[in-house]
């Protein structure tokens, strides 16, 4: 890259538009609280097995000073704590609890009117093709068959057609 003003263009339009990128595999998040890290560009992310059995995505940038919340590579957990302050995340995201909300006998703490559901991490929009996870940072993004058209939608059917093992 020898343009700055070039790379964050293409960031721009490439991973922030309406474009799905590959994120992992479905048999990588078996259980509940299962998660995996990427990359979509240069934004850190993490797909989860929500409690629901159903997969999750979110930025992987605390809402309070954009700090990674989740560090490992892969593995299992109930919730996420950011290092920085200690903001505390549930597998989907949202966030449960902060510390000193309310202070110290009275002195200090958030604003009366902070809400958590307000300061969750950022949503991502996923889809998946035969255990083929794929997310996009734009909630309106294309359905990912249309975005990837019927010829790459059906390699993706026959090459993973049976259960997938990691």
């Amino acid at each position: 890259y020898v343009s700055d003003e070039i790379f964050a263009r293409e960031q721009q339009k490439i991973f922030n538009a309406a474009t799905w990128v590959f994120l992992g595999l479905d048999c990588e998040l078996k259980e509940p609280g299962d998660f995996t890290t990427g990359l979509i560009g240069t934004t850190p992310v993490v797909v989860t097995r929500g409690r629901d059995k159903e997969l999750k995505g979110f930025v992987n940038k605390c809402a309070h000073r954009g700090a990674r919340v989740v560090r490992e590579l892969r593995g299992n957990s109930g919730s996420f704590k950011c290092l920085y302050h200690g903001w505390n995340y549930d597998i989907n995201g949202d966030l449960k609890g902060v510390p000193l909300q309310r202070g110290i006998m009275g002195s200090g703490g958030y604003p009366k009117d902070f809400k958590p559901e307000d300061h969750c991490l950022r949503k991502l929009k996923l889809d998946s093709i035969a255990g083929v996870i794929f997310g996009s940072l734009d909630p309106d993004a294309p359905p990912l068959e249309d975005y990837l058209g019927p010829n790459v939608s059906d390699r993706i059917k026959t090459l993973c057609h049976s259960p997938m093992k990691v």
